[in-house]
């Protein structure tokens, strides 16, 4: 009797040791993040409300009611999420003892610095607890999946909230034609952007949390750390999207652009003008963008439940893991999106508002 009650007093600790990191996790920590150059920025770190992301960004205190509001800078998927490593220091090569790295598949590596090296600790426990509750809840939907059948979704953390269920039919052909539809998003395509006429090609894409619309000169422009005139990166929120229209709709669009081809975003503050390389490209894409933008009472993705967009988050990443392990190229992701097939060559001139 004492030991099966000794046993549960030891169990409802470690559950609320475990609330408590979910809890901290979440609310994040403050950095000192390691750039280019041994250069530092101090960021706030803190994973998404699952836990299966791992976010970073500026964070700013003010506003209404004194909260605290944090941007966005970067995220990385948790089931990514190779191993945390802590700096050691030593007479001979010496180092930062308060300094670990979250090391992820493809190479990315983010470098961090605490305040001290007992809140280091705490911190790589607490990674470490977040890649442990994303592999156990991997495992586990992929368990009731083969329990079920087709009932779920091949595999991911949001299947059982019914990613299905949005847009014309839940059945599993239904749920792989929408899963593609965002990968073509997420994975991004060069094409000609118009401005007064004037075209250049740029790298179109969605980012990872299906919020933003990016595009800029290359594809490396996935890789930068924010929108601006120093990173020729430009963006607009899914949410500001008011409709998505095929053809030249547009006095953007020069005389010589194919109609069948192009295709223009309309936003609150602009008008996206592209042209894609062929009709059936524009197609996937118009596509996609409508099921991305329209509400899910409209048969869209727009304002549905987060499960669903967990749901294929997850399914990415284990596409994504599926090619590093096979050959794949390029599958690093960042806070842009992830990166698809090898790219094309773009275009170089300076990119235009």
């Amino acid at each position: 009797m004492a030991e099966t009650v000794l046993e549960s007093q030891l169990l409802a600790d470690r559950r609320r040791k475990e609330d408590a990191d979910v809890e901290r996790l979440c609310k994040g920590g403050t950095f000192k993040k390691l750039h280019k150059f041994g250069t530092t920025k101090t960021r706030c770190v803190w994973c998404s409300e699952g836990l299966d992301r791992i976010c970073w960004g500026k964070e700013r205190k003010g506003g209404r009611g004194g909260g605290v509001r944090r941007k966005t800078n970067g995220e990385m998927l948790t089931s990514e999420l190779e191993k945390v490593h802590k700096h050691e220091f030593t007479v001979k090569s010496g180092g930062n003892p308060k300094r670990f790295n979250l090391i992820f598949r493809g190479g990315r590596s983010l470098c961090l610095e605490a305040s001290s090296m007992q809140e280091r600790d705490g911190w790589v426990s607490r990674f470490l607890f977040a890649q442990e509750r994303v592999r156990e809840e991997a495992e586990r939907s992929q368990r009731e999946h083969d329990h079920h059948g087709v009932g779920l979704p091949a595999g991911g953390v949001g299947a059982s909230m019914g990613f299905g269920a949005v847009g014309a039919g839940g059945g599993h052909d239904a749920v792989m034609e929408r899963r593609e539809l965002l990968r073509t998003l997420v994975a991004g395509e060069h094409m000609l952007k118009f401005n007064n006429t004037r075209s250049n090609t740029r790298f179109v894409w969605v980012s990872l949390q299906l919020d933003q619309l990016l595009w800029g000169v290359d594809k490396a422009s996935r890789h930068a750390g924010g929108t601006g005139a120093k990173t020729k990166l430009r963006g607009m929120s899914v949410l500001d999207i008011l409709g998505i229209r095929s053809g030249k709709t547009t006095d953007n669009f020069s005389r010589a652009a194919p109609e069948n081809c192009c295709f223009s975003i309309v936003s609150q503050a602009r008008t996206l003008d592209l042209q894609a390389r062929d009709e059936a490209e524009r197609n996937a894409w118009v596509k996609a963008l409508t099921y991305l933008w329209k509400p899910a009472s409209r048969g869209g993705l727009c304002g549905s439940l987060r499960g669903e967009r967990e749901d294929f988050l997850f399914w990415y990443s284990q596409q994504t893991a599926h090619q590093i392990e096979f050959g794949g190229s390029d599958a690093r992701v960042n806070a842009k999106g992830v990166a698809g097939p090898p790219s094309g060559k773009g275009g170089s001139s300076e990119e235009d508002e």
